[in-house]
């Protein structure tokens, strides 16, 4: 597996597991600072438009 894949598999686990609720209040902090490791690694790998895409949070669904 590349490192990117890699890495946009993780981020992608991160945001799921978050949007679920799989952590506690207290292990947050700890994800988030997770979260921006791998953000910034895959900044190695982004184009300059792409940058900012992975900076951002993804935005909550809303049910219908």
């Amino acid at each position: 597996m590349e490192k990117k894949q890699f890495l946009l598999g993780m981020l992608q686990l991160i945001d799921v597991a978050a949007k679920r609720g799989s952590w506690n209040g207290e292990e947050l902090e700890f994800v988030a600072v997770l979260r921006r490791e791998v953000v910034e690694q895959l900044k190695e790998f982004a184009d300059p438009e792409e940058t900012q895409d992975l900076e951002e949070d993804p935005q909550p669904e809303e049910d219908e």
